[in-house]
């Protein structure tokens, strides 16, 4: 048998490029970011109604590291409770993103329930589920003092004229990816 790779390699590539088309399409239509401040003791405080959206895009910055944190010394802290309490899934550190006074924390989106993927976050949900798990962090008196930024857009489908559930799917995923390697988040990774 020869195997051509030739076709198969243009013909993804026109596949990728429409998609990518169409991306920027909904970018521009896609309503903006709203955004809610919230510390870590106080997770318990946030108003988890308004977040009772589903197709949600999703960004989490760290407006302040307190007195006592940097990007290093927060990527290293995390990097310990990942150790440390194997039984909790903490999503990967990305040392390299700790320069440049980077402060973008996580990148996520939400097919299903925001508010259900935001309480895994805070850690309220799963501790088997890949989420930043915050309620482990307050034990550490350093990471206590973290005020947060969740900033988060809603993709209406229907507007966008998108019906097809695989194609819902593949534009969220590609919006992800782009707010991933623009922001490059100190935890996650890109192209779940």
């Amino acid at each position: 048998m020869n195997i051509d790779l030739k076709n198969p390699a243009e013909n993804y590539k026109e596949t990728i490029l429409h998609q990518l088309d169409k991306m920027l399409l909904a970018a521009e239509k896609i309503e903006p970011f709203k955004k809610i401040d919230f510390e870590i003791l106080q997770t318990d405080k946030v108003d988890l109604e308004v977040l009772k959206l589903k197709n949600v895009i999703y960004l989490i910055n760290i407006a302040d590291f307190g007195k006592n944190l940097n990007q290093l010394s927060f990527c290293k802290r995390i990097k310990t409770i990942k150790e440390t309490q194997k039984k909790i899934k903490l999503p990967k550190v990305n040392f390299e993103n700790c320069e440049n006074e980077n402060t973008v924390l996580y990148v996520g989106k939400s097919s299903g329930s925001f508010s259900n993927r935001i309480k895994q976050h805070f850690g309220k949900g799963s501790k088997t589920t890949y989420s930043l798990q915050m309620d482990s962090w307050v034990m550490y008196p350093e990471l206590c003092n973290l005020k947060l930024e969740l900033y988060y857009t809603s993709i209406d489908f229907e507007k966008l004229d998108i019906q097809e559930p695989d194609e819902q799917s593949q534009l969220i995923e590609l919006l992800e990816t782009a707010l991933h390697i623009n922001y490059k988040p100190l935890l996650g990774r890109t192209g779940h």
